[in-house]
């Protein structure tokens, strides 16, 4: 369960933000989920800042494009390392019953 939730101040989504940035140094899936919530969150401010709430502050302080970016990133390795805990179509298995001595 996110550590994130509606009612966090954009202080939290910022550390959340950076504890979780070391998602691809750490090879952590966890942290790459959670570095995306942080995402998610930061992009729903600039959606704020661009409907005239929040503070000013907010969208001069970050690329929301390089977020979205990163974001992007992190979705992506969760998605290759869920696909590598399954089977894997492409790998044959050879049926050893039917070999003849």
């Amino acid at each position: 369960m996110s550590t994130l939730t509606g009612s966090s101040t954009f202080a939290e989504v910022l550390a959340s933000y950076r504890d979780n940035a070391s998602w691809q140094e750490d090879s952590s899936t966890t942290k790459a989920n959670a570095f995306v919530t942080a995402c998610r969150f930061m992009l729903s401010y600039a959606e704020e800042q661009s409907r005239g709430g929040g503070s000013t502050t907010v969208s001069q302080k970050f690329n929301y494009d390089q977020i979205r970016q990163e974001m992007d990133e992190a979705t992506k390795y969760v998605a290759e390392q869920s696909a590598g805990s399954t089977s894997n179509p492409n790998v044959l298995q050879v049926d050893w019953s039917r070999l003849e001595v």
